[in-house]
């Protein structure tokens, strides 16, 4: 995390072209960002039996909220925007912001994401090429050639 933090302050205190990436990146991923901790308390299934059984230490809401809490303003302090015009905290201190469109966040994680099938042709890649790997592996008396392509 402090790479990451690191570099998104370098990028923001860079030029002006840096900026502009480091923008665009933001305007890009704000939305990702907040499906990452999953859907609202209200609508997740498996919020309260993974905080039952100590899997998960706090529900997807104060999950998201804390991490709006420790990012929004180092965000907002390099002069970057965030691209919802209603995000905000309330009188409660939490954050309140713009529906990022569950549905697409339901179709991403059922196979449907922008980037799914090269994440799945590499994995295939992968999966044939290191067969000869894992097959020496679990037959280590065998002889193997390694495969030159």
């Amino acid at each position: 995390m402090k790479q990451g933090h690191d570099n998104f302050v370098y990028l923001a205190t860079g030029t002006k072209m840096q900026r502009e990436m480091l923008q665009d990146a933001m305007n890009r991923w704000y939305r990702p960002l907040l499906h990452f901790f999953g859907p609202s308390d209200r609508e997740s299934q498996h919020s309260q039996p993974l905080m039952r059984w100590k899997v998960k230490l706090a529900s997807n809401d104060d999950m998201r909220n804390q991490f709006l809490d420790q990012y929004v303003p180092k965000i907002l302090e390099v002069g970057i925007t965030l691209p919802d015009e209603n995000l905000k905290k309330n009188q409660d201190g939490i954050w309140e912001f713009s529906d990022p469109d569950w549905d697409e966040f339901y179709r991403v994680i059922n196979g449907d994401g922008p980037c799914n099938k090269e994440r799945l042709d590499v994995r295939r890649w992968a999966e044939l090429k290191g067969r000869w790997v894992r097959q020496a592996l679990m037959n280590p008396s065998d002889k193997y050639v390694t495969p030159l392509a």
